[in-house]
């Protein structure tokens, strides 16, 4: 069965459509092709119509309202788009039904830049620091040593505070309260009495980008940032990498497991 050909209302529907949902609505097939056609006929009716100003009127006025609903619709679109990109760049699965095979190379464009950026900086690690400037050659001093007074040289820095010193008393906040301590301190002079065991993240999972936690309901498959997939259930605990176990985090799915110090 041919497609009905598109019109000002049936593109109006569509925008609408858009506008109302919060995800992707499926549009016919080909609906790109038939934009351009349905465009490129309003264009032939504005120049056949010059010599007849109420007709021009009516062609420019339906070019103008075309152009507008063309634009929503797109930028409708191309916001669910990224949405949909990012998703699928955390690991999600979310359906690519409604995507029109048009807009399949912009969505795969965007995950790809998407995975790129964060394998470079979330997994690579901070980039490396800037080295410093050679000093310039400068000419030698003639001028006699002992017209000369030597300059005082730069005074090193404080060396830091050893991590046996004991930490400042706290400032109470309120009534029964003491303000936090950082968990280096907490960790560095213990309080007998008072002193909770501080998580402490492995060295080596810090260095390889992941993290051990312990999950707290069933989870569907989803890719991590390593490419693998995870098919995780309640009380499973895994090690996943630093990013994905960091979302999930967020979202209350996991805890973390930690090793004590």
């Amino acid at each position: 069965m041919a497609q009905k050909p598109l019109t000002l209302r049936t593109l109006r529907v569509a925008t609408l459509a858009e506008r109302r949902e919060g995800r992707l609505v499926k549009l016919g097939p080909a609906f790109y092709d038939m934009l351009a056609r349905f465009e490129h006929e309003l264009v032939e009716a504005i120049e056949r119509s010059r010599d007849d100003t109420a007709r021009f009127q009516q062609a420019y006025a339906d070019h103008h309202r075309f152009s507008e609903l063309k634009l929503e619709l797109y930028k409708h679109r191309e916001r669910k788009l990224m949405d949909l990109a990012r998703e699928q760049a955390n690991g999600q699965e979310p359906s690519r039904e409604a995507v029109a095979e048009a807009e399949r190379p912009f969505l795969d464009a965007l995950r790809g830049m998407l995975h790129e950026h964060r394998q470079r900086v979330l997994v690579t690690g901070t980039p490396a620091a800037v080295p410093a400037a050679a000093p310039s050659a400068e000419p030698a001093d003639t001028t006699p040593a002992t017209t000369t007074a030597p300059l005082p040289s730069r005074a090193a820095p404080p060396p830091a505070p050893s991590a046996v010193s004991p930490p400042a008393a706290p400032t109470p906040t309120s009534a029964g309260e003491a303000a936090p301590v950082t968990m280096h301190e907490a960790a560095a002079v213990p309080d007998p009495e008072t002193a909770v065991a501080v998580p402490a993240i492995p060295s080596t999972e810090v260095e390889e980008g992941v993290l051990l936690v312990r999950v707290l309901e069933d989870l569907p498959t989803f890719q991590g940032l390593d490419a693998r997939n995870y098919t995780l259930a309640n009380h499973d605990v895994a090690t996943l990498p630093l990013y994905n176990a960091r979302l999930l985090l967020e979202a209350g799915k996991v805890e973390r497991v930690e090793a004590t110090v």
